[in-house]
């Protein structure tokens, strides 16, 4: 196993930082939107004032877009190796139900992404959970919370419902409820990731802790067939 903690770490950071982005662009988007909309509806408007007020909008909105398309790449990067390590790990110690290849790419199927990564995360999380509760010792207060599977189970409705929604019309409302619901999901999504890979850290310490415990034993071995072998010389001679 390989030290996961920190693409984690890193993927829910811009993670984060994307979210953050969307609210911006979105307010900004129905802002110009219905500044548009009025200078349509009101051809009189000073020419002046429009040309600098929509044009500092627009480079302002732009500057948005390009720093959102910059965070959600960075973030989906450290997403898809995030994960691919994630199955990769516990590949070495269980069976998990997808491969590391298997997984990262049933995520970028149109679509049916949303679907079936609701499926590769609630297996890794049952898989991490289930090699835990074998190998945990000590005091259970210092164990990593469980992840709520509620939260998964409303990152995936969520993300359903603000899909279907989507398609529903192009007028404004529906764009807002769709973003608003698309929102909600992302929301619960980073929270049981942020929980998760807490709980992926803690079972690779415990894996890390148990090979050299091993190795540790398997010297301790070599030694005592070493001493044994040179006493039964000791004998001979």
């Amino acid at each position: 196993m390989q030290d996961n903690y920190k693409r984690g770490a890193r993927t829910v950071f811009w993670t984060k930082i994307t979210l953050s982005l969307s609210v911006v662009f979105i307010v900004l988007f129905m802002f110009l939107y219905r500044m548009f909309q009025t200078i349509e509806a009101n051809p009189d408007l000073d020419a002046g004032f429009l040309t600098s007020g929509s044009m500092l909008l627009l480079f302002i909105f732009a500057g948005v877009c390009l720093l959102l398309g910059v965070s959600y790449s960075i973030q989906g990067l450290f997403w898809l190796l995030w994960m691919f390590r994630a199955e990769e790990n516990l590949r070495k110690i269980t069976h998990t139900t997808f491969s590391p290849w298997g997984a990262v790419l049933c995520c970028f199927l149109p679509y049916l992404g949303t679907l079936l990564h609701f499926f590769v995360f609630r297996d890794i999380i049952r898989h991490t959970e289930s090699e835990l509760s074998k190998r945990r010792t000590g005091d259970p207060s210092t164990y990593a919370p469980a992840v709520p599977m509620n939260l998964v189970i409303a990152f995936f409705v969520c993300g359903i419902l603000g899909s279907v929604i989507s398609f529903i019309g192009e007028n404004r409302i529906v764009f807002l409820v769709s973003f608003v619901i698309g929102f909600a999901g992302a929301v619960c999504y980073l929270k049981a990731l942020g929980m998760y890979i807490k709980e992926e850290a803690e079972l690779y310490g415990i894996y890390k802790d148990c090979e050299l415990r091993n190795k540790v034993d398997e010297v301790l071995r070599e030694r005592e067939i070493e001493k044994a072998a040179s006493e039964i010389r000791e004998i001979k001679d």
